[in-house]
């Protein structure tokens, strides 16, 4: 059966589901021929360096007024609900028969669920890959954790109408039939990471920094928690160095760059900006070790791409881990500097043991390609088509 995908990627930006995107488009256009996407003409220029067109039949409508990335809250939410109005109000192109709708941001549910509405007769996939906390429950602006939480209930009430969720392990099942999603559309898909790549990058010969941390530059994500460790290791480890992958809110990144220079870690702790592919990997590799001490996880691709370039990894002990990772990873109990900061310099005092636990992760992470993931999606999809 050849089925026409349309996927709905407003949101764009640098952090949200980009190496997922990548990976879609290529499984996607070997089965279905052609893969077309509704993107913001800023993600648009982006993808054009990292996908050619011609070899995946991709198609990319853009939105118009849509050609900047703000790096502020207030520009962000903004930005947002114009995609999501100058998204609902595009015609679907003739021959799509299924909607994707790339995340469960509302700048792509808003779209999916008035797609469908207008033409009941197409299918509409959401994936609902995380579960936003009420604002009392997650540090940073209360007021942006507010909009987000807000903007999360608005999306759970339009993915009803859809056809199959997609989501990653149980406790987002579990948050979504409690928020009335119907059992029979849920569909637990998982994450993957993107293996070739990752197994282009040679092993470097010098280890450069003691430590990693990869993601988006968020408090939700433990960003001023590493701080706190990162201090208390230069007070054994005199020269150890941290470098922090990613970037984040222009407001949140100058707090976190102001909390370095509180606690004088300007020559132990580096910024090395948002990084994709071979480039990121490239950097993971030459670290001995990864942290990451987020409390808003619900899959850690982060996590898994550290394991499958080698390197032990330590978390705070977040519920969902044991499920996707078993007993691979260091956990520490949540908000324990402390612990963290011990578990640290335990695994760095001991480079055997991170030897053997990394054979151990780059073994395991192995079964985790982008493409079996997508794969296993596409048999779902095929059902209800």
């Amino acid at each position: 059966m050849i089925i026409k995908p349309y996927i709905v990627y407003l949101s764009g930006g640098k952090n949200t589901n980009r190496d997922r995107l990548l990976s879609l488009c290529s499984v996607w256009s070997k089965i279905s021929g052609t893969v077309r996407i509704l993107a913001s003409k800023a993600t648009a220029n982006g993808l054009q360096t990292e996908i050619k067109e011609g070899k995946t039949n991709l198609i990319i409508d853009r939105i118009p007024f849509s050609n900047r990335e703000s790096s502020t809250y207030l520009g962000i939410f903004l930005e947002m609900i114009k995609r999501a109005f100058l998204g609902s109000i595009k015609r679907v192109p003739k021959n799509i028969d299924l909607i994707y709708s790339m995340t469960g941001i509302i700048t792509e549910v808003m779209p999916g669920f008035l797609f469908k509405i207008r033409n009941p007769k197409l299918k509409w996939v959401v994936l609902m890959d995380n579960v936003v906390l009420p604002p009392s429950q997650r540090p940073g602006n209360y007021l942006v954790n507010l909009l987000a939480y807000l903007g999360f209930r608005f999306s759970i009430l339009l993915s009803k109408r859809a056809d199959i969720v997609l989501q990653v392990n149980s406790i987002v099942k579990r948050a979504l039939l409690k928020l009335g999603i119907a059992e029979e559309k849920i569909i637990q898909t998982g994450c993957g990471i993107m293996l070739n790549e990752i197994r282009r990058v040679d092993e470097p010969a010098i280890k450069k920094y003691d430590a990693l941390f990869l993601g988006r530059l968020h408090e939700s994500k433990g960003i001023l928690d590493l701080v706190k460790i990162w201090a208390n290791v230069i007070k054994i480890k005199a020269q150890a160095k941290l470098a922090l992958i990613g970037d984040g809110e222009k407001t949140t990144v100058l707090k976190l760059k102001n909390e370095i220079r509180k606690n004088n870690l300007e020559k132990n702790i580096f910024f090395l900006g948002y990084l994709v592919k071979e480039k990121k990997f490239k950097a993971l590799k030459e670290g001995r070790i990864f942290i990451f001490p987020s409390g808003d996880e619900s899959w850690g691709i982060a996590i898994m791409e550290a394991l499958n370039c080698g390197l032990p990894v330590i978390v705070y002990n977040l519920s969902f881990y044991e499920e996707v990772y078993g007993n691979l990873l260091h956990k520490v109990e949540l908000n324990d500097i402390e612990g963290f900061s011990r578990k640290v310099i335990d695994l760095l005092d001991n480079p055997a043991l991170s030897r053997n636990i990394a054979i151990q992760g780059i073994k395991f992470s192995s079964d985790f390609g982008w493409e079996k993931v997508i794969e296993k999606e596409f048999k779902y999809i095929r059902e209800i088509m």
